[in-house]
């Protein structure tokens, strides 16, 4: 009994992960809809993960080109120290992390913690948002809204300067 309870915990939980998931790559589809005219585009493409609390699944991560170069947003995981997940946006010039956390969350606390397989933390991932983490070694979040991401896609890209 106690295995199937953990299985469906599991589940639960993948489930929420890939659905916030889905969240963030509808919002950045959509915030980058508007520039396609100017040659950027957008292309999901599945990934394969492995998480000990999980065990392995597919995710979509997303290809985004601009100028013939490309910039990805990749899915980390769900067993992240300080967040219930993580998306990490590569681009030729730097990254930036992509967090997964409670709204109010302002800075990294253990508080924000959960395994992905225990029932508290299937429960919290749809009341979660996306925020930007800034650099080590005084980590704190930033609300992932439209001009937040253009703007870590400019620096990871450095769009201005191509």
């Amino acid at each position: 009994f106690e295995t199937m309870v953990l299985d469906e915990n599991r589940e639960n939980g993948k489930r929420e992960w890939l659905a916030a998931l889905d969240r963030l790559l509808v919002d950045v589809e959509g915030w980058l809809e508007e520039y396609e005219d100017l040659g950027v585009t957008c292309e999901r493409v599945p990934r394969q993960l492995s998480e000990e609390h999980l065990g392995r699944y597919e995710a979509p991560a997303l290809r985004i080109t601009l100028r013939g170069r490309e910039v990805w947003l990749e899915p980390v995981g769900t067993y992240i120290i300080a967040a219930l997940g993580r998306v990490d946006l590569k681009g030729w010039a730097d990254s930036a992390r992509l967090v997964l956390l409670p709204s109010d969350a302002d800075k990294p606390s253990v508080a924000h913690a959960a395994l992905p397989d225990e029932p508290s933390a299937a429960a919290l991932l749809p009341h979660c948002v996306w925020k930007r983490a800034t650099k080590p070694p005084k980590v704190r979040y930033r609300d992932l809204t439209e001009e937040a991401f253009l703007k870590a896609l400019i620096e990871v890209s450095d769009a201005e300067a191509a």
